[in-house]
């Protein structure tokens, strides 16, 4: 794991975002709200459209009618891999003598196109356009992430023609670990209404910023005592300060592995974009995001209202645990995190 080194104004922006906590607690977006208006074109995807001697569009199946056409696959290792657009062009679109449609089928490999070979298509049909047997120069190993790009294009009305992007993620059969014998934890110290450590959990967290830190997938398990998982985003434990008893600090590790970061560096790093910069959005939207929780699980316990779970060891119900809390909420928010940090530094940073 390497240093972190953390900028001045990335410690003033987190710091900043905590002033108003209520209003952080009341505003901050549920999953589901963090969407994008799309406009859709009138009649896109439906196969049942009167058919054009030119395309007005070419779509993933089952991304129809939605503007951004980035498509995940997860595909079982040995498994046969297909792709189904929907257009409302003729089915002679690429097969005629003139006027004839034409495409581009390669792999994305390291910025460059390499062709795909090996495949059978495209099958036009009554609007529905299918490449079927794909098998790209890249194997279907598990564990591989394949970027796959498709180009449509004809010499008359669609020049710059119609892109489709793929990412297909080759996986295995999951074999289920078998649970290691548990042994009952003792309950935690008992913390006064809004007290943590001598101050409220928001003075704590202002002059301490949770700051997040990556580790690689061959350091997970060795920092965590955990397995290592492409889905998984996060850790977070609370270490015992040295010469102060009784006291903790909070420490946020992250997965640097986790498919959609790496889905996010792979289809928008650009030089106006680049790695670095989508790395650093990534890191500051976790630690905000453990902070909020954090409030959010402190609030719910001084007004008794934390949801409980069954326990095995105990066979009684008993309340999430603080670090559990935040982890699962990373995770759930993880296919987002992006939009997040957009909506948070827009809405509530102090930014120039």
């Amino acid at each position: 794991i390497k240093n972190i080194d953390i900028d001045e104004k990335d410690l003033t922006d987190l710091q900043s975002l905590l002033e108003d906590e209520d209003n952080l607690l009341k505003n901050f977006p549920e999953g589901e709200k963090i969407k994008k208006k799309i406009e859709v074109e009138s009649g896109s995807g439906n196969l049942n459209l009167p058919k054009k001697e030119f395309p007005t569009f070419f779509e993933f199946k089952s991304l129809k009618g939605k503007k951004d056409q980035l498509l995940t696959v997860s595909l079982p290792e040995n498994k046969k891999l297909n792709l189904s657009l929907i257009t409302d062009v003729k089915d002679n679109y690429f097969s005629r003598n003139s006027k004839k449609g034409y495409w581009e089928f390669f792999e994305l490999i390291d910025g460059s196109r390499k062709k795909i070979k090996s495949f059978s298509g495209p099958n036009l049909k009554d609007g529905l356009c299918t490449f079927t047997n794909i098998k790209t120069p890249t194997k279907f190993i598990p564990g591989n992430l394949i970027n796959i790009g498709i180009e449509i294009y004809d010499k008359k009305e669609n020049k710059d023609g119609y892109k489709l992007n793929a990412n297909v993620i080759i996986n295995s059969k999951q074999i289920k670990p078998k649970k290691p014998k548990k042994h009952p934890k003792p309950k935690p110290p008992y913390i006064p209404k809004n007290n943590f450590q001598g101050k409220t959990i928001i003075e704590e967290l202002k002059q301490n910023p949770i700051i997040a830190k990556p580790l690689v997938k061959d350091e997970w398990q060795r920092y965590t005592q955990t397995d290592w998982h492409e889905e998984e985003v996060s850790h977070l434990r609370r270490n015992p300060i040295p010469g102060n008893p009784g006291e903790t600090v909070y420490e946020l590790f992250y997965n640097r592995d986790n498919i959609h970061l790496i889905n996010e560096i792979n289809t928008n790093s650009s030089r106006k974009n680049p790695m670095e910069v989508i790395i650093k959005k990534y890191e500051m939207t976790l630690s905000i995001l453990t902070m909020f929780t954090i409030m959010r699980y402190r609030k719910d316990k001084e007004d008794n209202f934390l949801k409980k779970i069954y326990s095995n060891e105990t066979e009684d119900r008993v309340e999430i645990q603080e670090t559990d809390a935040v982890d699962v909420t990373l995770r759930y928010y993880a296919i987002q995190m992006f939009k997040l940090y957009d909506f948070i530094f827009k809405k509530f940073g102090k930014k120039s």
